[in-house]
């Protein structure tokens, strides 16, 4: 299905934040619509009633699925805030160990300097004409 522009950019700018927010407002119309249709369920009239049951048979559905992909979303977000905290703690002690062992000899380290003071330009077969 093809979207107008104005949509597709609009839904570029959406976030889970958004879609959370918008389902928690469907879940408190669809309170909303119950509690009304229960009132007039109580004053209806025989062919009203069933279809007024059928709404609210509909809107506790949809409740249930709106709480769910709210639960969903919510896991989701603590995830990703989780993720990024640790991402965030590795990089941070990654660069507190890169800062206290820039002077240490490791013997990789060692490696690497005898092969960048060699005058084979930093080839380690330069000697065996192979290339």
């Amino acid at each position: 299905m093809l979207w107008p522009d104005d949509i597709m950019q609009d839904a570029q700018l959406l976030q889970l934040n958004d879609e959370l927010l918008l389902l928690r407002a469907a879940n408190l119309t669809a309170a909303t619509n119950i509690g009304r249709w229960m009132t007039q369920l109580e004053q209806a009239e025989p062919e009203l009633s069933q279809n007024l049951r059928d709404n609210i048979g509909a809107a506790e559905r949809g409740i249930l699925r709106n709480t769910a992909r709210i639960e969903s979303l919510e896991r989701t977000l603590r995830v990703n805030a989780l993720n990024e905290a640790t991402t965030a703690k590795r990089w941070a002690e990654t660069q507190r160990l890169t800062a206290e062992s820039s002077d240490a000899d490791t013997p990789l380290r060692e490696v690497i300097e005898r092969i960048q003071v060699s005058q084979r330009g930093g080839r380690l077969n330069a000697e065996s004409g192979d290339e």
